[in-house]
């Protein structure tokens, strides 16, 4: 297994139905039995869901709201400054609240009706072929739990912030949602073999014909990525996704800023 997905906390079910997410020792809740609990509550009603069913109702509590209203506070400003035209049109298609955190089927309703595509929820790690083959069909696996309070610009895996911020408005925009589908079936065929690194989306570097500027094809979910990337490349404006509010770490923590590709996703696994 490649190393980004040792960044997925594993889900377990014992045969007694217990769920239990395994969160790694250096984890921002590790140690925190609640957020524990918390996890394995969401992970459990995820893995109980059928395809064709409403997406699990999820009842955010207040330190899980305040955390989406936090990164979606901070956001604002860096998308206006960073973010292409595209991505910018789609947040205001999208309209997605910024007071609370959405269900996943709000999202899929208000998504449809931009590009078609709609999200169905994921308790963790799924498998790049049935990852690969959903995208095809504008299907999106997501997460649905919230990244620990105490660091709510940071988490070392992708939470439903990060899936749908970062995500969903890219999905929203008519050339990168077109193109993870009609991409889906090649990196589905590969999704058994190593070589599948090969197939994945690297810089998504291309050429603002708006602003004549060079811009990247994924879409700024992180704070800290945002401001680093403007302070290297002051000329660039970016629109950097997925990857970079699973792997960035506040000034605050130790965790260095590492590189991924833009679809956020190991070779071998989701």
């Amino acid at each position: 297994m490649f190393e980004e997905a040792q960044l997925y906390s594993p889900v377990t079910a014992a045969d007694d139905g217990q769920v239990v997410v395994h969160l790694f020792a250096g984890h921002p809740g590790a140690g925190d039995p609640a957020y524990r609990r918390r996890r394995n509550e969401i992970a459990a009603a995820a893995l109980r869901w059928r395809p064709g069913e409403p997406a699990p109702p999820i009842d955010y509590h207040d330190d899980e709201q305040e955390v989406w209203r936090t990164v979606c506070r901070e956001l604002v400003p860096l998308h206006e400054r960073l973010a292409v035209v595209e991505y910018r049109d789609a947040l205001e298609r999208l309209a997605l609240p910024s007071d609370s955190v959405p269900s996943l089927d709000e999202v899929s309703a208000r998504l449809v009706g931009c590009s078609r595509w709609r999200y169905v929820p994921a308790a963790g790690l799924v498998d790049l072929r049935t990852f690969y083959t959903a995208l095809a069909d504008r299907t999106f696996h997501s997460t649905q739990y919230v990244r620990h309070p105490a660091l709510p610009l940071y988490t070392p895996e992708p939470d439903i912030i990060h899936e749908v911020v970062g995500h969903g408005h890219l999905l929203a925009t008519p050339t990168f949602g077109d193109c993870t589908a009609a991409r889906a079936p090649r990196r589905s065929a590969c999704a058994t073999s190593r070589a599948c690194a090969s197939c994945r989306a690297s810089s998504g570097s291309r050429w603002s014909s708006a602003s004549s500027s060079r811009t990247a094809s994924c879409a700024p979910t992180a704070p800290g990525s945002c401001r680093a990337t403007a302070r290297s490349s002051s000329s660039a404006r970016w629109a950097c996704a997925r990857w970079t509010s699973a792997r960035w770490a506040p000034p605050t923590t130790t965790s260095p800023p590492t590189s991924r590709s833009c679809t956020g996703r190991s070779p071998s696994q989701r």
